[in-house]
């Protein structure tokens, strides 16, 4: 029962929508933790296919992504396609059950604690510093 509270918790607390324009970027972190706390494979949860993702991007992403999972002879069949539609079932064909998964749906690796303090620096030094 104490499991099933946390995870309703958790599940209503975390929010790994990653949105086009956003400065969430802490609380995709803490969504990536938590991923990899649990030990989430997420190709057991989500099958790259025409209508879960290329059905919403445009040919260049597509072609992108057959690249990334297949190759680049498999992208010049994408961009050989004459129609979106055909490049979506080629897409389709090329990427279902090759374990590829789009950027949104990945859990990042772990980020060492250096890389983090750098990043922070350099956000901070962006913004000037009043003068007293």
């Amino acid at each position: 029962m104490v499991l099933s509270l946390l995870a309703f918790g958790a599940a209503h607390s975390v929010n790994a929508v990653e949105k086009k324009f956003t400065d969430r970027k802490k609380g995709i972190e803490q969504a990536n933790q938590l991923g990899r706390a649990l030990k989430v494979n997420m190709q057991d949860w989500f099958e790259t296919t025409g209508d879960s993702c290329f059905k919403h991007v445009n040919r260049t992403t597509i072609e992108l992504a057959v690249a990334e999972a297949r190759g680049s002879e498999a992208e010049l069949s994408v961009r050989a396609a004459a129609k979106k539609s055909e490049a979506l079932m080629i897409s389709d064909r090329l990427v279902t059950l090759s374990g590829w998964l789009p950027v949104p749906v990945r859990i990042a690796p772990a980020v060492a604690e250096h890389e983090v303090g750098a990043e922070s620096i350099a956000q901070d030094a962006s913004f000037p510093v009043a003068a007293e």
